[in-house]
């Protein structure tokens, strides 16, 4: 266990009631005070615990993602970031809602189908060591 997990689990053993001082506490585990107290009283959560809820995909989720990206890499279309992005918005069940006043419309005229800027793909770096994805790609027209 981490040394913080130590010194709460001592504070959390003295019996209620029963006088200590953080300070004391932090210093035998040489850790910060405001560190020691926030978490005893349950200010803070363990760094684990805080990035766990931060993250929008769980694990099984996350490996589905992963295999996405490896099926359209080795269709020769690695994925930009806006496809992966939608694909883990829908696969976390969190679609995009998307307003009337954030919706336009574009005619034919001036619009190049297939040219693509300097969009950048998303794919894995075993495939691009063994030089099997090495150039950026274009959309057919």
């Amino acid at each position: 266990m981490a040394p913080i997990d130590d010194a709460v689990a001592e504070v959390e053993l003295l019996q209620p009631g029963e006088h200590f001082l953080y300070r004391a506490v932090a210093r035998k585990f040489n850790i910060s005070n405001s560190t020691l107290t926030r978490r005893h009283r349950g200010r803070q959560k363990p760094q684990h615990a805080q990035e766990a809820s931060r993250q929008k995909l769980n694990p099984q989720q996350e490996e589905e993602l992963v295999q996405y990206i490896n099926n359209l890499t080795k269709r020769a279309l690695p994925p930009t970031r806006a496809m992966i992005q939608n694909f883990a918005s829908h696969i976390a069940l969190e679609p995009y809602n998307v307003q009337p006043e954030h919706m336009y419309n574009i005619d034919k005229k001036g619009f190049m189908i297939g040219i693509l800027g300097g969009s950048k793909r998303v794919f894995s770096r075993q495939l691009w060591e063994e030089k099997r994805v090495t150039a950026t790609l274009q959309d057919g027209s």
